[in-house]
């Protein structure tokens, strides 16, 4: 009768990922994305903490985790570490952050503050996050943004009409009366 045994002298290797990678969530109750691998015995548990100090007990790997977020407002990070069968945890920094509460918006145009930032393209004095038309072509950031062009380039300016406006309504209240016409035909059938 022979006996081998095989060294598994490797640790684990991971991700995690708060709420799908979203950046804001208003509800510390977020759902983490777990990924981890192992070329040895396998991945065999997980363990996490809010502060990469005070860690929750080990538990079973799985791929998905219901977390709290701990705190007031502001960034979240949430860190992990995996454990495989031998026993090796993992190594480094594994992690993700979110921000909780809702993102500001000082300018009102639906961008937050952190996506526009505190660049000033079209040179008048005011910061992309206070300034409702950021490359001062005249249409406002939020109805470049809804119409996917860019609302910070000034040597590009948009080519929408002046009445604008009254062109966005009437195509949405086209649609809607395409979709009640659909919607009568199908109750019909």
């Amino acid at each position: 009768m022979s006996f081998s045994r095989t060294y598994d002298g490797i640790p684990p290797t991971g991700s995690v990922t708060i709420n799908s990678g979203a950046a804001y969530t208003t509800s510390a109750a977020v759902t983490l994305d777990l990924i981890a691998l192992d070329g040895g015995s396998g991945v065999a548990d997980m363990r996490f903490s809010n502060d990469n100090s005070s860690w929750s007990g080990w538990e079973t790997y799985t791929g998905s985790k219901a977390w709290n977020l701990v705190g007031g407002g502001g960034a979240k990070t949430v860190y992990v570490q995996f454990r495989d069968a031998a026993g090796n945890g993992s190594l480094g920094l594994i992690a993700d952050t979110i921000v909780l509460g809702t993102p500001e918006d000082n300018d009102g145009d639906g961008i937050p503050n952190a996506v526009e930032g505190v660049g000033d393209p079209d040179g008048d004095g005011i910061p992309n996050y206070l300034d409702p038309d950021s490359d001062n072509d005249g249409v406002p950031d939020a109805a470049e943004w809804a119409l996917g062009t860019d609302p910070y380039d000034t040597e590009n300016p948009d080519r929408l009409p002046l009445n604008w406006w009254p062109l966005a309504v009437a195509l949405l209240l086209a649609g809607m009366a395409v979709a009640y016409r659909l919607n009568r035909r199908a109750r019909r059938s």
